[in-house]
């Protein structure tokens, strides 16, 4: 199948990397991991994955030389905590800068918090004060979307 390439941040880490092996099962080789850290690549390997590329997700240039020639960006990183929104904004900031196509935002359940409501669907709204740190960061990243 010959599409575009697609870059996955955070295609070294447990969702990034179970992404790319659906997609490699489904016989698209386009999909392209950026990574951290060169020590995702052994997790990598077991997929077969030969191109790769790193990237500091809090540096725009950074961002920007990893997506090169890439117009979809899925965002599958987990970051810390305490650089999660800051990380976001740069990661928008570099899609914008390149006239990315499509980012694709992967969150977490956790903004809902306990969804106890079953009304709770995927447009409701996170919740901002919630006990975990994670859930927090999360939350923040996804209100910076939705004002986007």
């Amino acid at each position: 199948m010959s599409s575009s390439p697609v870059a996955v941040l955070g295609g070294g880490g447990f969702l990034g990397t179970r992404l790319l092996e659906c997609a490699r099962l489904a016989g698209e080789d386009h999909w392209l991991p950026v990574i951290r850290s060169p020590r995702s690549l052994a997790r990598l390997s077991r997929i077969g994955t030969t191109a790769w590329r790193k990237a500091n997700t809090a540096v725009v240039a950074s961002l920007a030389e990893a997506r090169a020639g890439c117009p979809t960006v899925v965002n599958a990183t987990l970051g810390d905590t305490h650089t999660m929104l800051a990380e976001t904004q740069t990661l928008w900031q570099a899609c914008v800068a390149a006239k990315v196509r499509r980012l694709i935002h992967l969150s977490s359940a956790v903004v809902f918090d306990r969804v106890q409501d079953p009304s709770t669907h995927d447009a409701s709204p996170p919740v901002a004060g919630h006990w975990m740190y994670y859930a927090r960061a999360k939350s923040s990243c996804e209100r910076f979307f939705l004002m986007q």
